[in-house]
């Protein structure tokens, strides 16, 4: 049915009966009310311009926001579709951007830390848990732990790369990089970096160098 909401008249609102009341004063403004929990929730019933396709999005709820705050809002989003656009598009739209922008604000220590809850924990022995957590916490950590993740690229893998060789061997740092390489991979899974953007595997990897013993004669020449 059709009511003028107020304040007084959402707060006083009792029943046990599920309602869908519609104001009078604003174009699609419904309050639904649920006779079990007693939520009471203001949506906004439109019409896009150029499809003919009805919305319903989501405005707040009274425990939330005054019915002043909430008339507020539904004209501003009546003067978008007016406009042409799509209030609830561009919310989520705005939703996924500040998910993504979160996300990209990882460092990769944060996530090394839920890439070792997440992962290495159930997915490997007790023996290979021990030398992952050696090499994360001694080698990867203070190398590029700061880094935020949006921000890791292969120029600075390639630094942390050579880094590790140069101070230990070729085969030391090649098992450094697999790691991170596993790690790269579980953060696409998760979302956290682009699908099928791991660039550990364009790094030219080193052999350790052979030894060659010369053999002596009798003489010891």
């Amino acid at each position: 049915f059709k009511k003028t909401l107020t304040d007084y008249y959402v707060r006083s609102l009792i029943s046990k009966t599920d309602m869908q009341i519609t104001d009078t004063q604003i174009h699609g403004l419904h309050l639904r009310y649920s006779g079990r929990t007693g939520n009471k929730v203001f949506y906004l019933s439109y019409i896009l311009k150029y499809t003919g396709r009805q919305r319903n999005i989501r405005l707040g709820s009274f425990n939330d926001f005054s019915v002043k705050d909430i008339r507020n809002r539904a004209l501003k989003y009546r003067q978008m579709v007016s406009d042409g656009r799509d209030p609830m598009q561009e919310v989520q739209d705005e939703l996924k951007r500040q998910e993504i922008e979160i996300r990209n604000r990882k460092t990769v220590a944060e996530l090394l830390d839920e890439y070792w809850d997440k992962y290495i924990t159930t997915n490997k022995k007790p023996s290979s848990q021990k030398s992952d957590k050696g090499i994360i916490e001694k080698s990867v950590k203070p190398a590029l732990g700061k880094i935020y993740i949006s921000e890791l690229d292969l120029p600075k893998l390639i630094d942390f790369y050579n880094a590790v060789r140069k101070r230990t061997s070729a085969s030391t740092a090649n098992h450094h990089i697999a790691l991170v390489s596993t790690f790269w991979n579980w953060c696409e899974r998760y979302k956290y970096l682009p699908v099928n953007s791991n660039p550990c595997k364009l790094i030219e990897k080193g052999k350790n160098e052979k030894i060659e013993y010369a053999v002596l004669d009798e003489q010891g020449y």
